[in-house]
């Protein structure tokens, strides 16, 4: 998906749509071309407006190559809360995602 930011910008919507896609190789160049702390200090305050991270996105998708992907890289607080309370793992269960709620236990 090509949408045209700034050189140094993250185009935060391609994240989000590469982490409901389940689209590893493209988070992983985004990783690697802004790094971890701009991943997510960009993605975080462009949709702290409901409080959802990466996490919770992956989650409710159901993507669990998504979510592995990103408990690996930890980028982001795995206990970050939405302005509902809810963690990722909240938002996984909510929404019936039992694959990616192991997850959670096999990436400790």
């Amino acid at each position: 998906m090509d949408i045209e930011t700034p050189e140094d910008e993250i185009n935060v919507v391609e994240v989000i749509v590469n982490v409901k896609a389940g689209n590893v190789s493209e988070l992983q160049r985004l990783l690697d071309k802004h790094g971890k702390e701009q991943l997510h200090l960009q993605t975080s305050s462009y949709i702290s407006g409901a409080g959802a991270t990466m996490l919770h996105w992956a989650c409710e998708s159901g993507r669990v190559e998504s979510l592995q992907f990103l408990l690996r890289q930890q980028i982001m607080d795995i206990n970050t809360i939405d302005e509902q309370g809810a963690t990722c793992l909240h938002w996984a269960c909510g929404v019936r995602r039992i694959c990616c709620s192991t997850s959670f236990y096999e990436s400790e």
